[in-house]
């Protein structure tokens, strides 16, 4: 359910790849900040921050606590 939602929607609203999201770690979120933004990074070492819409951010700020992932961990949100 909430966790493939949350995943299937991080995809639609930034044009990750799915190699860029399933890379994505805890601290690469910031969700704290006025206009949430998430780092991705790509093919060939290209980075880039993307904003994040409002409801995304609730709903991984739902899959992070479910999960007990702190903000700052270095640990992947997306599991298969």
């Amino acid at each position: 359910g909430r966790p493939d939602r949350a995943f299937l929607l991080f995809l639609a609203r930034t044009g990750a790849r799915v190699s860029e999201a399933t890379g994505v770690n805890a601290n690469d979120l910031q969700l704290e900040r006025p206009h949430p933004q998430v780092l991705l990074r790509g093919k060939g070492r290209r980075d880039r921050v993307v904003s994040i819409p409002k409801d995304l951010a609730r709903a991984l700020t739902t899959l992070l606590s479910e999960r007990g992932i702190a903000h700052h961990e270095p640990r992947p949100i997306f599991v298969g």
